[in-house]
This record gives structure tokens, sequence and C-alpha cells, in this order.
């Protein structure tokens, strides 16, 4: 939303279906790197990787994609 996108335009430019945005956004899928990676350009985000040993333990509870 604050990217002014919607599920559909984001489904479009990812060539996927608006259902399949919103699994996406409910952590509800398993997602491929390269998915993750085409809509962090999507959305203009910065996909930036770190050693697992280097995270916070808080996150050591997070979903693995």
């Amino acid at each position: 939303m604050s990217r002014g996108l919607t599920q559909t335009d984001v489904a479009r430019q990812l060539g996927i279906s608006t259902q399949a945005v919103s699994k996406l956004e409910n952590n509800a899928a398993r997602v491929s790197f390269d998915r993750i990676h085409r809509l962090c350009q999507v959305l203009g985000l910065e996909l930036l990787l770190q050693e697992k040993s280097a995270m916070n333990l808080r996150d050591a509870g997070a979903p693995e994609w």
C-alpha cells in the first residue's frame, strides 16, 4: 500500500495470481528465493543477506524461506 500498489498490480508484475500474493502477505505459502528477490524489486526494496550465526536470537523462531 505504501508504494501505491494493489495486490493485482503486484501479481501482474510477478506473473502470479492475486491469491498467491495474498498467501505471500500472510506467510501461508512457501516461496522461492527468486520470487522473494523479484518481489523486493517490484516493491523497490533492498534485499540484504547475513550469516545465520549473526542473526539476533529473537529471530530464531522466524520462518525459513
